[in-house]
């Protein structure tokens, strides 16, 4: 009873009913109008028209209009109102300059030699096209360590927070009080009282019944200066649909951390929700951790909208490794901060470049029509192309969709399997065995349209022979998705009506 009531009292549920009523008081209104003036059916369906006339112009994915325009269609007032309201990110001139010089200015105190992208042959490519639309570079000066499950990343993630000497710096999207939350916060205040600077943001929305809504301000209060991304305010506005979705740890600005793991029990096998928790992070340590440490001030100052002395973390001496293959952190987010689908070019660019074998490791498969077709194209040039997702899932009805996407993907040779342990939190890409990445960024549109995401792309390096060792692993460990895979009809019906609407999840 107790957990009952705690759920329909909580903030999500709340602030979701706020928001909701605002947007029936609107269609309310209009309706209202409708009936009692004579011509306003007309004048609405002159908005309709106009409407579906800029969304048909719109410059965005072909995948994305379809299910805007069955929303603006079939449901007419309702339709219109959702539109105008959730189909755009609003952002005035003068913040989005704010934050094209936010992004500039750190991203000019970097102070390195970066490696010419021409060194990477064929992936130069690659290479050039992060550069040209996230303004990251490209670094060779680094070592990287594979951690291919939450219980190895958290035995060497404490090891170097305990290390810190100047500043450490934490950006998540889930944190969870618990064991591993409890561990990192005792070593945070030890470190705040040795008088180093300890920055923490994470996603107010995926943090919401985890941790309690003041959380930030306990942690203020023991020096820790800590922020919420993106405040769940009960106000109708498309922004809450943008979350930050990265996992990002600089340490010094000389060790870093990225990868898919959160702050929470499950992610270290400390409980097991859906049985075991496979996840996968990098640690990097060298001249890359200085574009970690741009990535996470520029996302910190762009909520407290305050400009600081940059160079001070940016600008940090890093020691000589002996070190082969090369590195690109790269990030991504919605528009208009982001006018490029990133996360989405980055995994088409290699799948489009690959030889031999393709390996995809990710916990939900709700590709557009790009992705898909690339795949395939894979497969019929020659390519071994192999999918793994997880057996048991988080998430029962994106679970169905997932499978659903299987279908006309078996048809045309891509391999698709399941984790049978548990559920398969990596979002991992290996390419022809030389090149690969670990990151944040999901197959589906939340990910790939929705949210700010970050990766770390790799060639060569020593984690992307460990990556190739984890997918010979996962697939030891996975059951094959043969042709004779079927869903259930009412799975069927489910996932064909989802579909329609997969993209504005």
């Amino acid at each position: 009873m107790r957990k009952i009531l705690k759920s329909i009292f909580s903030r999500l549920l709340i602030t979701a009913l706020l928001i909701i009523v605002q947007v029936l008081m609107v269609i309310y209104f209009i309706l209202y109008l409708d009936e009692s003036i004579t011509w306003m059916p007309i004048v609405l369906t002159i908005v309709e028209v106009i409407l579906i006339l800029d969304l048909v112009n719109r410059d965005m994915p072909a995948d994305l209009k379809i299910p805007w325009l069955a929303v603006v269609m079939l449901v007419p007032i309702a339709g219109i109102i959702i539109y105008l309201l959730f189909s755009r990110n609003l952002a005035r001139k003068k913040h989005i300059k704010y934050y094209q010089k936010l992004f500039s200015d750190l991203q000019e105190t970097i102070k390195v030699d970066e490696v010419g992208a021409e060194k990477l042959d064929k992936y130069a490519g690659q290479s050039i096209y992060i550069k040209n639309t996230c303004n990251s570079g490209l670094f060779q000066n680094t070592l990287t360590k594979y951690f291919d499950c939450g219980e190895k990343f958290f035995e060497a993630y404490l090891e170097d927070i305990k290390q810190a000497k100047s500043f450490i710096f934490l950006e998540y999207f889930i944190i969870e009080k618990g064991f591993m939350l409890d561990s990192v916060l005792a070593i945070l205040e030890t470190k705040v009282k040795q008088g180093i600077e300890v920055r923490m943001m994470y996603d107010d929305i995926g943090t919401i019944g985890k941790v309690k809504a003041n959380f930030y301000k306990k942690l203020k209060a023991i020096g820790i200066n800590c922020i919420k991304f993106g405040p769940f305010l009960p106000f109708v506005t498309a922004v809450h649909n943008n979350r930050d979705h990265r996992k990002i740890t600089v340490i010094d600005g000389k060790v870093g951390y990225i990868g898919g793991i959160n702050f929470a029990d499950e992610y270290i096998n400390k409980i097991n929700k859906f049985g075991y928790w496979k996840d996968s992070g990098v640690r990097l340590e060298g001249d890359a951790v200085k574009q970690l440490t741009v990535f996470f001030l520029q996302m910190f100052n762009l909520q407290i909208r305050k400009e600081e002395e940059y160079a001070k973390y940016t600008n940090i001496e890093q020691a000589t490794y002996d070190t082969y293959g090369f590195v690109q952190p790269y990030c991504d987010g919605p528009n208009p901060i982001y006018p490029d689908l990133i996360g989405e070019n980055v995994y088409l660019n290699m799948i489009n470049q690959a030889k031999k074998s393709i390996c995809i490791a990710s916990p939900y498969l709700i590709i557009d029509t790009n992705t898909r077709n690339a795949l395939i194209l894979a497969v019929k040039r020659g390519v071994d192309v192999k999918i793994f997702t997880p057996h048991k899932p988080d998430k029962k009805i994106i679970f169905i969709l997932t499978r659903y996407n299987y279908r006309d993907l078996i048809k045309q040779g891509v391999k698709i399997y399941e984790y049978e342990p548990g559920f398969l939190h990596t979002k991992n890409f290996l390419v022809d065995d030389e090149v690969a990445l670990v990151g944040t960024i999901n197959l589906d549109y939340r990910s790939l349209i929705h949210n700010y995401e970050c990766g770390i792309w790799m060639y060569n390096t020593e984690s992307v022979a460990s990556i190739k060792d984890d997918f010979a692993k996962i697939l030891s460990d996975s059951i094959t998705i043969d042709k004779h895979f079927k869903l259930k009809w009412y799975e069927i019906i489910i996932a064909k009506i989802i579909n329609i609407f997969s993209p504005l999840m």
